[in-house]
């Protein structure tokens, strides 16, 4: 239930944008930018605007809008974890390129839903910037985050976390259980924003818009300013 979408034509994303995919009389909605070129997106079949997408054939028309949001300020670090759930893989491309252009060295962890058969989504690319692993979560969402207990974790490394909220906010107490600094805990809060032009106000995350800000915000300004999106048992 989980398609891949090449299109004629490129973006330049960075990590942090995103763009909206519209089907006319059928809907509109946004996603992560997997490739520039060819631009390429994931989807997961989730309702009927997804599965819409997910039964396109070569040759159908799709529309795109965007980019919005802006690329990620991030403070370079020696060492950065990357940890993504389900189709937030989509977004570790451009992330883990402007980390490599920092000159940092990545791990990479990846859950999936259901069990892979052969390679996971984009393993081949992300396995080229550093450690990657992924783990099904064999009817335990998140199982991956096991890995986050025994996982050799320097204080000062710098992570990244893509995928549902609950996902992150499970994974955040769990890195911050393991002596991570607040400061370097980014979270990719891809809210369901409807309009890209800071009008609707859905993809406010306290005072920032992801539309304007970008997906990408820091733990400890989210604490502050936002702390019902870290509010999960």
């Amino acid at each position: 239930d989980t398609v891949i979408i090449e299109l004629d034509g490129r973006l330049d994303c960075k990590a942090g944008q995103f763009a909206f995919l519209w089907l006319p009389m059928v809907g509109e909605k946004p996603f992560s930018v997997a490739h520039n070129e060819p631009l390429t997106f994931i989807i997961k079949k989730r309702g009927p605007f997804s599965e819409a997408l997910c039964n396109l054939r070569v040759g159908s028309e799709l529309y795109v809008r965007g980019l919005y949001g802006a690329r990620l300020e991030n403070r370079p670090s020696r060492q950065a974890l990357l940890i993504a759930g389900g189709t937030g893989v989509a977004v570790l491309p451009s992330l883990a390129q402007q980390l490599k252009e920092q000159g940092t060295h990545m791990t990479i962890l990846i859950g999936t839903s259901e069990e892979v058969a052969g390679k996971a989504l984009l393993e081949d690319e992300l396995a080229a910037f550093g450690s990657f692993t992924c783990i099904a979560d064999a009817g335990r969402p998140g199982r991956v985050l096991d890995l986050l207990d025994t996982i050799e974790l320097d204080p000062q490394t710098s992570c990244y976390l893509v995928g549902p909220e609950i996902f992150m906010a499970i994974a955040s107490r769990k890195l911050l259980g393991r002596n991570i600094a607040e400061e370097n805990l980014y979270l990719s809060m891809e809210r369901m924003t409807l309009c890209g032009i800071g009008m609707c106000g859905e993809c406010a995350c306290g005072d920032r818009l992801t539309c304007r800000w970008g997906t990408f915000m820091r733990y400890d300004y989210l604490k502050q300013e936002a702390s019902e999106l870290l509010a999960y048992d």
